[in-house]
């Protein structure tokens, strides 16, 4: 009778997928790792021995630095956080000579205008890649990934679009010539992207791009961080107002990027927003957002998991707070909102971003605004807090339009990553045969196991199940 029970149940599997194909399992899942942001104290540091290879196919290491036209080697010796993650990383290689060791470049805003600079000549991109080369191959590197995130920004030039293309054709030109005269594996090139489309055009020829490049990495969240928006996902895949991953990569594949060469981001950390007002707590209530600025992640990020960092970043804010309202008090600014702004307006008018508004009159192309206090708040806070945060109480909602959860707690809106959300994204990604996910980032996940209760890297090995399993 048992068996028989079983045979039935097994008969009914085999039918019910008969005829049906699996989608493709991804062709990479990508560990983003960036050994020198700061990390809190123990036990939460996260050393490189921390890290699980069998998690990844690929490990990319962030962040290489220029000086001047060349990588900074100087740096390279000197920053102990970069290479003891290296050292583990080469472990890592000889044990599963599979994963491919990725060097990232590049990584934020004074690095865009060193890459501008030296993009812009000929003799400048020949001793870039004269330098990168034979570090890439005296370190063991598999590839690079290029991660000039802004061309054309903070400093950068208007050719900047057509000199990082043709940076990208002669690192791969490069590539190919070098390993076929010394009889070599070619050294991959990939490119970390926004997913902001007014950023790729100014700054990304997507033919030329998906001409030389083997994959790109495409950063899929921040959709709530624009000022005078309503509260919405953090990373949602879909939504009604078009700021959301299905639409972002839609916008790469339109203009030329092949699918298979697109890698979708998932993030560890959270986003959560914090209002004067808890009627302010609902999708489409527009609000103009402040920041929150904690020591060592820069704009607004924050350990996720521990309860104490939570603490320490609401003193923080507390001051911030004080201190905006103090200065802030009855003070007035006119912003002229013609197609062409002037360029005096838009230095100013970005003190706006450190505020809160109490109350906006539009009449024609003249926005006054008078900010009286610190009404809206958003901060980035990284999956290891996230589980603190949600034993606090308050209320677990899913958006099954957004395939994202989120959590309210009195006046504070969190939007978060979760099981369900990353299946629901790798779903997506293997549907419509991308090339995978790139996670960024490991060290901020609940990699010890100690917050959450779901074991070592919960939203991590998650991926990796998604994107291995057989699916229909």
């Amino acid at each position: 009778m048992f068996h028989s029970k079983i045979l039935w149940i097994v008969a009914t599997l085999l039918l019910s997928t008969s005829g049906k194909r699996s989608f493709p399992t991804c062709r990479r899942y990508i560990c983003f790792i960036e050994p020198m942001a700061i990390i809190p104290k123990e036990p939460y540091v996260f050393h490189p021995h921390h890290v699980d290879p069998n998690l990844c196919t690929h490990m990319s290491l962030s962040s290489m630095r220029l000086a001047g036209n060349k990588l900074d080697i100087a740096l390279w010796h000197a920053e102990k956080r970069l290479t003891n993650m290296y050292e583990q990383m080469k472990q890592f290689k000889r044990k599963k000579p599979k994963i491919q060791m990725m060097l990232t470049v590049g990584d934020n805003y004074p690095n865009s205008l060193k890459f501008s600079k030296m993009a812009s000549t000929v003799s400048g991109r020949r001793e870039f890649i004269s330098s990168l080369i034979p570090f890439l191959r005296e370190q063991g590197f598999d590839g690079v990934d290029i991660d000039w995130f802004f061309p054309g920004y903070f400093g950068g030039a208007k050719s900047d679009k057509e000199t990082y293309a043709a940076l990208i054709k002669e690192i791969a030109t490069e590539f190919v010539q070098e390993s076929s005269s010394d009889d070599r594996k070619r050294l991959l090139l990939s490119a970390s992207a926004p997913r902001a489309d007014w950023l790729v055009i100014m700054g990304y020829n997507v033919t030329e791009f998906a001409s030389y490049v083997d994959f790109i990495n495409i950063l899929t969240s921040g959709y709530n961080l624009q000022v005078n928006t309503p509260i919405k996902h953090w990373s949602p895949l879909d939504s009604s107002d078009g700021g959301n991953i299905k639409e972002s990569v839609k916008y790469w594949v339109d203009r030329g990027m092949p699918k298979v060469k697109i890698n979708i981001a998932i993030v560890a950390f959270s986003h959560r927003v914090y209002t004067k007002s808890s009627s302010d707590i609902k999708f489409g209530k527009s609000v103009i957002k402040g920041e929150a600025k904690t020591e060592g992640r820069g704009r607004g990020y924050l350990t996720h998991y521990q309860n104490w960092l939570r603490k320490l970043l609401e003193r923080v804010q507390a001051k911030r707070e004080q201190k905006h309202i103090a200065k802030m008090q009855n003070w007035t600014m006119q912003r002229d909102t013609s197609p062409k702004p002037k360029r005096k307006f838009q230095k100013t008018y970005s003190a706006i971003r450190k505020s809160a508004s109490d109350g906006v009159k539009t009449r024609g192309n003249l926005l006054k605004v008078k900010i009286n206090a610190m009404t809206h708040t958003n901060l980035k806070i990284m999956q290891k807090q996230t589980c603190s945060v949600l034993k606090q109480g308050g209320k677990v909602y899913w958006d099954s339009f957004a395939s994202a959860p989120y959590h309210i707690i009195d006046n504070y809106f969190l939007s978060f990553e979760n099981k369900e959300g990353i299946k629901d994204k790798v779903r997506f990604i293997r549907e419509h045969k991308f090339g995978g996910v790139v996670f960024r980032g490991p060290q901020e996940d609940d990699y010890l196991g100690l917050e959450c209760g779901k074991g070592p890297y919960p939203l991590l090995r998650t991926i990796k199940q998604q994107c291995t399993i057989k699916m229909y």
